[in-house]
């Protein structure tokens, strides 16, 4: 947020400490030239506060099958644990918002985990084999032709931001090797 200060990009944050505001800004996200900094993709937005988003051709894999979109997308660990929640996200506003720009059907494939840092991500740990994992699931019957990435806001302190963008790196690169997707672009 600081960087897109200087630089005057008008902008949102998201952290699940404001919830009204957040609620109004999870329903613009997504919007072209909307620029909207998510600091999780786990959602904690209150499921409510937003109007669902009820669009035929948006999809989400749950239990392995492409059912109808819903709040929340990703009911991470924290629904288990009872604190924080799971709710909203901006996955739901993207994929409503491509969906109309594009006519396409756009499937969502949940699979974040709340306050997790990237060293979580990374080949060979449980995070990163569970997304390929249900990528590969879901790319039976479809294909993959995006990653949309919010995770990482646990390496926001303690200097572990200076090591993210080359961590970022080895683990997309191995993602898209593992997916047999050298190309697939990464939306951050």
């Amino acid at each position: 947020s600081a960087m897109l200060k200087r630089r005057g990009i008008k902008h949102n944050v998201l952290n699940a400490k404001h919830h009204e505001k957040e609620a109004e800004i999870i329903a613009q996200a997504g919007k072209l030239g909307a620029v909207t900094i998510a600091t999780n993709m786990a959602g904690r937005g209150t499921v409510g506060d937003v109007p669902p988003i009820k669009n035929k051709n948006c999809l989400m894999l749950r239990m392995g099958r492409w059912q109808k979109m819903s709040e929340p997308i990703n009911p991470d660990r924290s629904i288990f644990e009872g604190s924080p929640r799971s709710g909203v996200c901006l996955a739901a506003s993207f994929a409503d918002e491509l969906a109309n720009a594009t006519g396409d059907r756009i499937g969502l494939i949940p699979c974040a985990d709340g306050g997790t840092s990237i060293s979580k991500w990374m080949p060979g740990e449980i995070l990163f084999d569970n997304a390929v994992n249900c990528v590969k699931l879901a790319m039976r019957k479809t294909e993959l032709k995006g990653i949309l990435w919010h995770q990482g806001e646990a390496d926001c302190y303690d200097g572990k931001y200076e090591l993210y963008a080359d961590r970022f790196k080895v683990m997309i690169d191995a993602l898209r090797s593992e997916l047999g997707c050298p190309d697939v672009p990464i939306i951050v």
